[in-house]
């Protein structure tokens, strides 16, 4: 990153793996109003890492996600053939994550069980408030189904 860069009110929404990281950053953006909401992903080849410092003033919000399901979807990606890489570089990423100060955790797995929950601590956290909850697809309850939202597995 350039020096000059000033991320001071953004938010980078970030994880070991993009899952979850460009949802919640669109749910910040959406139902949160903070425009300045970003998502980055740790890499999956380990080509690429950065730090907190590459983002300076910046807040994070790292999601994360079971790292069995994160590793199996790398795989599944075509990112790395073996699951000890995918392993590996999951723990270099979180490693890496753990080590932003002051940053906001949440889980993959609680934000799909109580979104409405998480989006509240969430805002709580930044100091804002909804403004906005997002409504589910079709009625359907799983409206942040990664399946649901791709429609990955179509006839």
């Amino acid at each position: 990153m350039e020096d000059s860069l000033d991320f001071t009110g953004k938010i980078i929404c970030c994880g070991p793996a993009s899952s979850g990281t460009r949802y919640l950053a669109k749910l910040v953006r959406e139902s949160l109003g903070q425009e300045g909401a970003y998502h980055q992903a740790m890499p999956h080849d380990g080509s690429k890492w950065w730090t907190h410092n590459d983002f300076p003033g910046a807040r994070f919000v790292v999601i994360q996600r079971r790292p069995d399901v994160t590793q199996l979807s790398v795989i599944g990606h075509g990112h790395t053939e073996s699951y000890e890489s995918a392993r590996r570089d999951w723990e270099i990423a979180i490693y890496r994550l753990a080590a932003i100060p002051g940053a906001y955790w949440l889980t993959y797995e609680a934000l799909m069980a109580d979104p409405l929950t998480q989006l509240d601590n969430l805002a709580a956290w930044l100091g804002v408030t909804v403004l906005e909850y997002p409504t589910p697809k079709n009625g359907s309850t799983k409206w942040l189904s990664y399946l649901e939202n791709k429609k990955r597995f179509e006839l």
